[in-house]
């Protein structure tokens, strides 16, 4: 199938989704598709097999939680330059979004130069001394799933490069010289001359480095094994099978390395469906299981919390109780991770399908907009120490550099 052709099909969903996003009466939690109760297609679970707020049991089937906050929405559609229908649209000038009634600057945003021609970037990652980015990406005329090829970009203006025989590619958090690399068939975790460190045989991405550097996540078909990066020690399969319906997007340590979050998604444009688990890092225990079709997600600064993008809607998990809140963000959820607090305030990031990425500010203990600008499809993003944002937008064929003006 051509790009042409996955084009059409993503602007059908988004004019699709529209009215839905926009309607005064949606609710994130009673969308359903064909009459299907919400809890058949993602919403917010307890997962734990208690009531929300009990004591978590990891054996414990999905269970539907119900949400009272439900995501702010205005009229359908809402027209340009009326700033008073809805939040996040565009403002009349066309630069700028509307917010509480009023047109907000959503700051600048450049694109990078990359190596690869016709592919969608899906994932980044930083090397630790910040100045390379690894870049994941699909080539765009195939579809979901389609072929994948692994780059280099340099942020100092050098020349970025496509790695050879890399479908995917994460680097190592503490050595900048060194990262891990899927190659088909196995992964790799290789200094940037090429030399072999060590080597995963039928693994492949998502990959993700414990935050020490000292252990390796990768997937397998039966779930995600996680090794240690010296020999002697044991490796931890962590049980969660991919099928042709789902696959793995999901993959995180915890901040403190003692716990892996793992979800599955839809791998095309089918009915959402999949799941989210979170487990223990060293024995591979399950700790927590929630209905969830993920696209991605990661751990606050504590590991209390694991946000997720859960197709049509955001969760929050709260993992001490196993309740979820969700987040006022669009549906055709595709992009969720913590960014670094301001004056002690948690902030999160959001990408949507539907062509908009919003940074979320926990003030007064409600979360609020203190950014927004539209971009369709933003999955990953990587933090930088200026406060800017580098995103990955499952629907262009670059990455682009997001300098963020806040509302707060």
């Amino acid at each position: 199938m051509r790009s042409a052709t996955w084009s059409a099909i993503a602007m059908l969903l988004v004019g699709l989704a529209a009215c839905s996003l926009y309607d005064d009466d949606a609710d994130p939690l009673a969308r359903s598709e064909g009459g299907v109760p919400p809890s058949a297609h993602g919403s917010p679970t307890n997962g734990t097999g208690a009531t929300p707020g009990g004591a978590a049991d990891a054996t414990g089937e999905p269970e539907t939680y119900d949400d009272t906050d439900p995501a702010p929405a205005g009229p359908c559609p809402c027209p340009r330059g009326d700033c008073t229908a809805s939040d996040d649209m565009p403002c009349d000038s066309g630069e700028g979004l509307c917010g509480e009634g009023m047109c907000h600057p959503t700051g600048t945003l450049e694109s990078l130069p990359v190596p690869h021609e016709g592919f969608w970037p899906t994932a980044v990652s930083l090397s630790a001394d910040g100045s390379l980015l690894a870049i994941t990406a699909e080539r765009a005329e195939d579809g979901p799933d389609g072929d994948r090829q692994a780059s280099v970009v340099p942020l100092d203006g050098g020349d970025p490069r496509v790695e050879p025989d890399a479908i995917a590619a994460v680097f190592h958090p503490v050595d900048a010289a060194v990262w891990a690399v899927a190659l088909g068939e196995a992964v790799e975790v290789r200094d940037l001359g090429g030399g072999v460190l060590h080597r995963v045989e039928g693994a492949g991405p998502p990959m993700a480095f414990s935050p020490d550097g000292a252990r390796l996540a990768a997937t397998v078909a039966a779930g995600v094994r996680v090794v240690s990066l010296d020999a002697a020690a044991d490796e931890v399969l962590l049980d969660h099978p991919q099928d042709r319906d789902a696959r793995l997007w999901l993959l995180a340590f915890s901040p403190e390395g003692t716990r892996v979050a793992t979800g599955r998604g839809a791998s095309g444009f089918g009915s959402p469906v999949g799941d989210v688990r979170v487990f223990d890092a060293h024995s591979g225990e399950r700790l927590h299981l929630f209905d969830c079709p993920a696209a991605s997600g990661g751990f606050n600064a504590d590991a209390s919390l694991l946000a997720v993008a859960c197709w049509n809607y955001t969760a929050l998990y709260d993992l001490s109780s196993g309740t979820a809140t969700v987040l006022p963000a669009p549906m055709l959820a595709q992009g969720a991770r913590f960014l670094t607090p301001h004056d002690g305030e948690p902030r999160l990031l959001l990408g949507s399908f539907l062509g908009l990425v919003r940074v979320l500010r926990h003030r007064d203990g409600e979360w609020v907009i203190e950014s927004a600008v539209e971009f369709p499809a933003v999955r990953d993003v990587v933090e930088l120490p200026d406060g800017a944002l580098l995103l990955a937008p499952w629907s262009d064929l670059t990455v682009h550099r997001w300098t963020p003006s806040s509302r707060l």
